[in-house]
């Protein structure tokens, strides 16, 4: 079975902002790993095919085209988008997972747990319809070898508090590698947030 999918970072009506691009194309290739007979996952498309910002079909790709005024200045006639960084994650983290389980946080956020082929348990963690909050997990869930990255592999660190390390939930997905898998007793969804944290992508999005 093969997928395919596709966000616009057009400047209309159900475009999205850079750093959405990449959240919901790295939620899509996780969500498509839970289905067993899943061979392919395709983007569409590899590059924008145009410079027009209003144009829904000429900003789908994972490649922005330079400007023609730039090029003079500059000899790369593409610009990297976000979504193409999260193609590490798919390399490094995903890239041979077998789907487990899927996690109940009460509706405001999924939760998918695979299994690599090094014996290493994956839990995916992303928000719905745009919520934002914090996951708690118990210290002692995690070993020594255990990390937690953004979909960028950056690696986090979470927030300690007393028993528990607490990590920003939004849209843009949390991954955790873990030596065991993350049983029901190891966490729960705690505060709401009224700021959005993937704001603190913003500023990669005024570098492109």
């Amino acid at each position: 079975m093969n997928t395919e999918s596709g966000w616009s970072t057009y400047k209309g009506v159900n475009g999205c902002s850079l750093i959405q691009q990449a959240a919901f194309e790295l939620q899509h290739y996780i969500a498509s790993m839970v289905v067993p007979s899943m061979e392919l996952v395709d983007y569409y498309d590899f590059s924008n095919d145009g410079i027009s910002e209003t144009d829904y079909e000429a900003n789908l790709g994972l490649l922005a085209i330079r400007p023609k005024e730039d090029t003079d200045r500059f000899p790369e006639r593409y610009l990297v988008k976000p979504a193409f960084g999260i193609f590490s994650v798919i390399a490094n983290e995903l890239g041979s997972i077998c789907f487990v389980r899927e996690l109940d946080l009460n509706q405001c956020a999924a939760c998918l747990q695979f299994k690599r082929d090094d014996g290493k348990y994956v839990t995916a963690v992303w928000s719905l319809e745009g919520s934002v909050g914090r996951i708690s997990f118990a210290k002692d869930a995690f070993s020594e070898n255990d990390y937690a990255i953004d979909m960028f592999s950056n690696r986090l660190s979470g927030k300690e508090n007393g028993d528990a390390v607490e990590f920003n939930v939004n849209d843009c997905p949390l991954i955790l590698c873990t030596d065991r898998l993350i049983d029901v007793p190891d966490y729960a969804v705690i505060s709401e947030m009224k700021d959005y944290s993937a704001n603190a992508y913003s500023a990669m999005e005024l570098m492109l």
